[in-house]
């Protein structure tokens, strides 16, 4: 994986951990919703199939019970079901890709010292400043770096992960 690539994914870290808890929620709330709506149409087969007079209703037999159970059997679906259905599988295709990212980027930064992390995190994961992450540098580990010198180990940092990601 390139410096770049590496980049990327730790850039998009705290978007994606957020993503995943909104997208795990929707798609407990879309199955919710499906199974309602799959119950429901199972219901209303049913109850349109029922007949409780005693009256008859033409000279063709037919079966609508069987004729539903069959639509049911055969996976017989309506557009809006299938639409449901179709939303759960996109969300969980992404939830899928953004647990890559956290999972990778967790990885990576257990192979970094307590300074490469606290660059690499905060430049690309909260976004800080160069001057910030100067000053929050020196009050942390009570040396002063310059920006260069931050520079140069972010840079080991990153080496050490396009060193594993290969």
């Amino acid at each position: 994986m390139q410096p770049e690539d590496v980049k990327w994914y730790i850039m998009h870290y705290k978007e994606s951990v957020v993503r995943t808890l909104h997208l795990k929620n929707e798609i407990h709330e879309l199955t919710s919703l499906l199974k309602r709506v799959e119950n429901a149409k199972i219901a209303d087969l049913i109850s349109i199939t029922q007949n409780w007079d005693i009256m008859p209703h033409g000279t063709d037999i037919g079966d609508p019970t069987g004729q539903a159970a069959e639509r049911i059997a055969d996976g017989d679906k309506p557009y809006y079901i299938q639409q449901i259905q179709m939303e759960i599988q996109n969300k969980e295709e992404e939830l899928h890709k953004r647990s890559s990212i956290i999972s990778y980027v967790d990885t990576w930064l257990q192979i970094l010292n307590e300074r490469e992390k606290y660059v690499i995190q905060g430049r690309y994961i909260d976004g800080t400043v160069w001057a910030e992450l100067k000053d929050g540098f020196q009050e942390k580990f009570g040396v002063r770096y310059s920006q260069t010198g931050l520079i140069r180990i972010r840079n080991r940092g990153l080496e050490k992960i396009c060193e594993i990601a290969k």
